[in-house]
């Protein structure tokens, strides 16, 4: 006979496998869990950025470890103290301020603000801050900026707050598994707070203006940021996708690369290596990388992270100032020939003919009463050299700064020149002026007066041309200097570093403002020009 109880048996057998089912999938899930918990934690602890998680009450819940390590502070130090704090006295006021703004809501991007350190010193940093109302928190990721001249962009990590929210979620699952069915909603709630966990770091790692790649231990990419395709030279960040990470650099970096990614594996965390990144399209931009080890539960390695940054600017501000440096030493170093030029002048010009003059005029003294022919030829020559010696002061002064540029202005003294030149080397000069204004600044003066007599110079006695023309034109407020011969001409790139007239005519003119242009070629003469703005005399 059958048993009447066996329905109520099979259906009760049901409710437990089904029953079964679900524990089984509630600890598979909270196996990946846990395995997310490691992979945060560890890439986390493992990026030289700082990342921190701040509540509504202005204290730190979490900092990570380039946070201490940066500032110095003990994580428990910074925890127990408000964060203002440890902001710089002038940035507090501000920084209350945009925490409010976090606290309504608000997302800080490029925030910038300045951190004491605990060694006294004081800290850099641009930050990204996403406010977690619905938790009382908000979270940030920041780049040390200190170091660095033309403040770029910084890239925006939230590993730290992925972390704690991980192992909040993992908690919860772990009591979902012990309650069974009577957890299960509560489970699905912690999933869609996992899902947007996730969407938020992607967000802040898909709006990161550094490019961010993850590679497995053989080097091929298994994860690119938007930024990282800009970079590269691609459309999407898919493509980068299963790449060998070596045909993103330049082939003459592929050795030392191979090299430092060993090299990382024994040391975790490189910072700011160089290499020089080949684009899709085959150009070559140079780019700063820092990467790290990412390990799983038992420390064994199991993929590599990069950031990298374009450091075409820097290296272009760079290059900018060596050549500002070295234009800088070429003029103190002309400015010393100056000076050494006239001192010799003077010792060897005025001051003799000075001193002789003094030694006539002591025999004059001496020999008026005894020998009046002699006093007389004695005072004679003292006045000659008196004489002279006014000259040869007239003549430095002119070389110095000719007295017509203070009397007159730029085209009398350029007029001067030109006829000075004339008649000590025989050169036929034309010159022309074409000038409206009156007295320009004294400063424009003086490099206009240098501009044309070192081309003037250089023209007269290096090109051997049948004639020279110099010409001064006023466009509106712009004055055009040139200076033109029909000579033998030269190569203006092959020009010795140590001949810095040429490099003085364009160094005056950029300081003022303006821009000079220095065309020839050999056998086919040269041309000087020169565009400045006009400042006039107040």
């Amino acid at each position: 006979m059958k048993d009447r109880n066996e329905p109520a048996n099979e259906q009760l057998i049901a409710e437990l496998d089904e029953l079964r089912g679900r524990v089984a999938k509630l600890e598979s899930d909270l196996a990946r869990s846990r395995q997310a918990e490691a992979d945060h934690r560890h890439i986390n602890d493992s990026l030289p950025v700082l990342v921190a998680t701040a509540g509504v009450d202005g204290y730190y819940k979490e900092v990570n470890a380039a946070f201490q390590r940066i500032l110095g502070w003990s994580r428990e130090e910074l925890l127990s103290r408000p964060l203002i704090e440890f902001i710089h006295p002038d940035d507090r006021a501000r920084t209350a301020k945009e925490f409010k703004r976090l606290t309504s809501g608000e997302t800080l991007t490029n925030f910038v603000d300045r951190k004491g350190c605990k060694d006294g010193s004081v800290r850099l940093f641009r930050w990204t801050v996403i406010p977690v109302l619905d938790r009382g928190i908000v979270f940030g990721i920041a780049r040390d900026i200190t170091d660095e001249e033309q403040a770029k962009e910084a890239l925006q990590k939230a590993h730290d707050q992925l972390e704690q929210q991980v192992e909040q979620r993992t908690a919860e699952l772990t009591a979902a598994n012990r309650l069974l069915q009577a957890e299960v909603e509560h489970r699905r709630q912690i999933e869609d707070a996992l899902r947007r966990s996730e969407q938020q770091y992607r967000t802040l790692v898909d709006t990161s203006p550094d490019a961010v790649v993850m590679t497995d231990l053989e080097g091929r990419v298994i994860f690119a940021s938007p930024q990282a395709a800009k970079l590269h030279g691609y459309d999407r960040a898919e493509q980068l996708c299963g790449l060998d990470a070596t045909s993103l650099i330049a082939e003459e970096d592929h050795q030392r690369l191979k090299a430092n990614m060993a090299n990382l594996l024994r040391e975790g965390v490189r910072r700011d290596t160089q290499y020089a990144f080949e684009r899709r399209d085959g150009s070559r931009i140079p780019c700063e990388l820092s990467s790290a080890v990412v390990r799983d539960d038992s420390g064994s390695p199991r993929a590599f992270i990069a950031v990298s940054r374009d450091i075409t600017e820097r290296k272009q501000a760079q290059a900018a100032l060596e050549h500002e440096r070295r234009t800088l030493s070429h003029l103190l170093r002309a400015s010393d020939r100056e000076r050494q030029t006239i001192a010799y002048d003077i010792h060897d010009g005025l001051a003799q003919q000075l001193a002789g003059a003094i030694m006539q005029f002591q025999a004059f003294d001496n020999l008026k009463i005894s020998d009046e022919c002699q006093a007389k030829t004695a005072y004679d020559t003292g006045i000659e050299l008196v004489k002279r010696a006014h000259a040869e002061a007239r003549r430095l002064i002119s070389g110095v700064r000719p007295p017509a540029l203070d009397e007159s202005g730029i085209a009398v003294a350029i007029s001067h020149l030109v006829q000075e030149q004339r008649e000590r080397l025989g050169v036929p000069i034309e010159y022309d002026d074409h000038v409206d204004f009156n007295r320009l600044a004294p400063i424009l003066e003086n490099a206009v007066y240098r501009i044309t007599h070192e081309a003037l110079a250089n023209a007269c006695q290096h090109s051997r041309s049948a004639k020279v023309r110099v010409s001064l034109l006023q466009e509106d407020d712009l004055l055009h200097v040139e200076v033109q011969d029909w000579g033998i001409g030269f190569d203006p790139e092959s020009v010795a570093d140590d001949r810095f007239g040429l490099e003085g005519i364009r160094e005056r003119a950029r300081i003022l403002g303006g821009d000079c242009l220095i065309e020839s070629k050999p056998g086919k003469g040269t041309r000087v020009r020169a565009l400045l703005p006009i400042v006039e005399k107040e």
